[in-house]
């Protein structure tokens, strides 16, 4: 089944990335020209969310893979479409790692022009909706097919995560409010095996330029599924660190943020 809670938890970019590889090596040349149309109807199919995946080039022997001018746009539920522009994304796997114990990138760039995180008029948001479909498609495939699947161990030798922009629309008050932020995050980690590699210096981002409120509203409207909290408790320690150095009122924000992790997580 493509869609693990490992790669769940990493996020749908890479459940996407994964499905590339793991596909690949069972398509005759024909086919590959039809994988990103494929690609972009099974996640319509099992989440709702529409992708466009722009220009793909695929190098299967040598396990390489680059996205540009790819779109994911929210379902129709949704008031507004928009939820990622991506500038470019770029992926080296070691081919001959899928026969081992972990899967191991040289490298993986994700370029994000913008995220969009859409509140809609019954309070749902668009991430939060996301993770729990790639969830929801995971466990009735695997109910369908009979095996629990695993996480997938990795090892990203480099990891390089840009985003540009953050739009913040909430629809579940009287009147819409739709405000747009300079994000200009650019992170870059090394030996990455663990997804809390990744959280941490994310959240330090967004509470240093005080955006910590987006992982705030997925974080509600996680809190009660009991299969995230492992991820809730990773993101609470993670803003603990992060708020222990940055400006005052950036701390204030992470450690309300903080508090209403744990006590989701207490529940």
């Amino acid at each position: 089944m493509i869609f693990t809670i490992a790669r769940k938890t990493i996020g749908c970019l890479f459940s996407l990335l994964f499905l590339f590889f793991l596909l690949a090596g069972t398509l005759v040349v024909a086919g590959y020209f039809m994988l990103p149309t494929y690609l972009e109807y099974k996640l319509e199919k099992q989440t709702g969310y529409r992708a466009d995946l722009g220009e793909v080039n695929l190098d299967i022997l040598e396990g390489s893979l680059e996205i540009e001018g790819a779109k994911i746009d929210n379902p129709i539920s949704y008031p507004e479409t928009d939820f990622l522009d991506i500038n470019r994304i770029k992926m080296d796997l070691r081919p001959m790692s899928l026969l081992g114990e972990r899967c191991i990138f040289q490298e993986v760039v994700i370029d994000v022009e913008q995220l969009a995180f859409v509140t809609g008029p019954a309070s749902e948001n668009n991430i939060a909706g996301l993770i729990k479909a790639l969830e929801l498609a995971t466990a009735e495939d695997e109910e369908d097919e009979g095996v629990t699947e695993e996480p997938l161990p990795f090892l990203i030798e480099r990891l390089s995560i840009k985003l540009d922009s953050i739009k913040v629309a909430n629809y579940s008050g009287q009147s819409p409010s739709v405000k747009n932020h300079d994000a200009d995050i650019d992170i870059e980690l090394r030996d990455v095996t663990d997804v809390k590699e990744i959280i941490q210096p994310l959240v330090a981002e967004l509470s240093r330029q005080g955006l910590v409120f987006v992982l705030k509203g997925v974080v509600e409207s996680l809190n009660r599924e009991e299969s995230y909290k492992g991820l809730l408790q990773w993101t609470a320690e993670a803003i603990e660190d992060s708020v222990k150095s940055i400006l005052e009122g950036a701390d204030e924000t992470g450690q309300t943020v903080k508090k209403i992790i744990e006590k989701l997580i207490k529940k």
